[in-house]
């Protein structure tokens, strides 16, 4: 897809397009089910469809932090999201950085808890936001242990360990965003898009 063509659906009038189209873009994997969880920034007048633009999808979202007319949102699939959560050693990892409770309201208070502390310059970036992003656990390690440099491999995320299975799974992702682009450009609704 062009430039122009991505630059005009990401300036398009339309609110709900534009947003269905950033959605695609930036949450193709987990919109095809290859992840359980994303997160982007939205500006104040999409966050506001963003309920709208969801209701016939099976897709949950919280707002992790607003700064001006910019809000963080997680986007989630909550069977998904809480089978993921249950994994032992995602739970030890977490433990390290305060998580003690696993439901996903829990998980979303502590972690919007420790970007706030982030934005207030009281508290480093909360690094484990890789880990409930899904990002494998050595990376996030990795990433944390050289401060984001020395890695393998740049891809959807900086890759530290195990960089074959990573680039395969960021093959899988980059056919996701082809398909999802496709679909959505063709004319495809969202909840056809979003199926996992």
């Amino acid at each position: 897809m062009s430039h122009q063509v991505i630059s005009y659906l990401l300036n398009n009038k339309n609110l709900k397009k534009r947003l269905q189209f950033q959605l695609v873009l930036q949450c193709a994997p987990f919109l095809k089910g290859l992840r359980a969880a994303c997160i982007i920034s939205l500006r104040g007048e999409l966050c506001a469809e963003l309920a709208e633009t969801l209701k016939n999808t099976d897709i949950c979202y919280a707002i992790l932090n607003q700064a001006g007319d910019r809000y963080l949102v997680f986007f989630y699939r909550e069977a998904a999201f809480t089978a993921y959560l249950s994994h032992s050693e995602v739970r030890e990892f977490l433990y390290r950085y305060g998580y003690d409770n696993f439901p996903i309201e829990d998980v979303m208070n502590h972690l919007k808890k420790r970007i706030a502390l982030f934005f207030g310059d009281d508290e480093k970036f909360p690094h484990e936001m890789g880990v409930v992003l899904g990002y494998p656990i050595a990376d996030v390690e990795g990433f944390i242990a050289y401060g984001g440099r020395n890695c393998l491999f740049s891809g959807y995320w900086k890759v530290y360990d195990n960089l074959q299975q990573a680039k395969r799974t960021f093959g899988m992702y980059d056919r996701a965003k082809v398909c999802a682009v496709n679909e959505f450009v063709a004319g495809k609704p969202i909840e056809k898009i979003a199926c996992a």
